[in-house]
């Protein structure tokens, strides 16, 4: 784990409990479970880019169980969902980019504090 980069992220079990994904089934909340998982660790805090093998191997998940939790996104918009082809002829399989709208809200916010505590020691040290 890199420096600065946070060990474990925040659950805030009633926004779960209320949020959307509530709507889907139980195999595809245990999925965007281990998304969000990896979402934490990924380069790109709260975004998974991925095959649907791949995204399938991050869920522990079947091809089936994936396509319904991507179907359920799309009828209750709980993460944001693109998907796009890399070659002109259309012969390698789509990548699929997911976003967790609140993962990537936090984060921002998190490196604007962490840029202001930073500021707030530089301005301490030079006073001091």
């Amino acid at each position: 784990m890199g420096k600065g980069k946070p060990p474990s992220f925040q659950f805030y079990v009633n926004d779960y409990l209320g949020s959307k994904i509530m709507g889907c089934c139980s195999a595809s909340r245990g999925i965007w479970i281990c998304f969000l998982c990896h979402m934490w660790s990924s380069e790109q805090r709260g975004i998974l880019v991925g095959t649907l093998k791949e995204l399938q191997s991050l869920g522990h998940c079947t091809k089936k169980e994936l396509l319904t939790l991507l179907d359920e996104n799309m009828r209750l918009n709980f993460a944001i969902v693109e998907s796009h082809i890399d070659d002109e002829n259309h012969s390698s399989p789509a990548i699929y980019t997911i976003t967790s709208r609140r993962m990537v809200r936090d984060e921002i916010k998190r490196q604007k504090w962490a840029e202001e505590k930073r500021k707030q020691r530089e301005k301490e040290q030079e006073e001091g």
